[in-house]
């Protein structure tokens, strides 16, 4: 699955676990940007990813083994993200 979002999100449906395998960050003309992602379903969760964008590029994560998230992940992303895409499977 692919998430595509400009905002705050809960990748999935809420609280099941999630292994993401990529993430793909365009940061906006307004200034570099963040995206952390974390494992739960508010921006309490505990960060366990962070990219770090810069003005009007694009950065890119990936691993083939994929990172767990066992109480699912909310991408927490702030104002300047222009796109943010998330490639990930929800586990059972």
């Amino acid at each position: 699955r692919q998430a595509f979002t400009t905002t705050d999100a809960i990748l999935g449906k809420g609280g099941r676990p999630a292994r993401v395998y990529a993430v793909y960050l365009i940061s906006g003309g307004g200034g570099a940007s963040t995206v952390i992602l974390r494992d739960g379903q508010t921006v309490a969760g505990t960060p366990q990813l962070q990219l770090d964008g810069t003005t009007s590029k694009a950065t890119n994560w990936s691993d083939p083994q994929g990172l767990l998230f066992p109480n699912g992940c909310f991408v927490d992303v702030d104002s300047n993200t222009a796109n943010c895409t998330v490639s990930y499977v929800e586990e059972l």
